[in-house]
This record gives structure tokens, sequence and C-alpha cells, in this order.
């Protein structure tokens, strides 16, 4: 993951698969959260996820090498469909049965931190870490940065 950046960053974090309206608003809400965090210029990064993690979670839950379920969207067509929609960059975390074991606060360490995020952009369900235990409150607390929720309708994927 490339993190250097003379640029500052707005983040948005998710596995974004299909790059549906919700998702293109979330990069619109991360450069909106940019500029109001006083940055005229800046990077909006989206970090998403490779393999899909429903699929690790079905191949750890069913102990065998299940079929995973389907994704909408291969990781190169994803990368370019988030630029397309206005991302300046897209960061993929590997997923393996060892992430889903990371509390929220590695997962903030290892892969939200080492961005200096200067805003932060997530739908009001975004949850983080072993058992989902970190959240937008977490992420400002530690972050120090402005959490900007989107919270327009429910726009699913499935």
């Amino acid at each position: 993951m490339t993190t250097s950046s003379t640029h500052p960053i707005a983040l948005t974090i998710g596995t974004f698969d299909g790059v549906h309206r919700g998702h293109q608003a979330l990069v619109a809400a991360a450069r909106g959260a940019l500029q109001r965090a006083g940055h005229a210029t800046g990077e909006v990064v989206v970090l998403t996820f490779e393999p899909h993690p429903a699929s690790v979670l079905a191949s750890v839950r069913s102990g065998t090498d299940a079929q995973p379920p389907a994704t909408l969207t291969r990781p190169c067509t994803r990368a370019r469909l988030l630029r397309a929609a206005g991302a300046d960059r897209v960061d993929t975390i590997k997923v393996d049965e060892a992430f889903f074991e990371q509390s929220a606060e590695a997962f903030l360490e290892r892969h939200v931190l080492p961005h200096a995020p200067v805003a932060i952009a997530e739908g009001p369900d975004f949850r983080f870490g072993r058992g989902r235990g970190g959240d937008a409150a977490m992420l400002e607390r530690v972050c120090t940065c402005p959490v900007a929720s989107f919270r327009e309708a429910s726009i699913c994927s499935s």
C-alpha cells in the first residue's frame, strides 16, 4: 500500500463492490470533507479490500474452500470505476484470516494512520476491526480529523 503523498488526504474505506451510486457519493463526500477541512487541493484515497471479506469469512466459517460469494467487479474494474467517480488513488488491503483477528486499534494503526488523513468519509453503519469494534466515532477520536457521515437512503449492490 502506498501511503506517501505531498497532498492532504481524505479517506473512504470499504469493499466498494459494484461501485454503485452510494459508493460514488462516498467518494464525493470525501472530496467535500477535504475542502471543508480547509484544503482546496488534496487527494481522495479509497481503501478497499481484496479478496472480498465475505468470501474469506465464508471459507473460514465453512472450514473448507467453499465457493465464495460472487462479486460484481474485479479489482482492476473497481479501481477504474472509483477513479472515474473522483478518487485520486485506490489502495487495496489484503484480506486473509489474520485480517479478521486484528483489533480496531490495529486496523487503524496498519491501514488508516499511515495515510495521515485530514478527513474521512464513511456511511453511518461503517465498522472495522475484530467483532466490528471500531466505528466512525473511534475514527474521529484516534485520527483527530473530522469524519463526514454520508446518511442518504441506503443503496446496496445486492
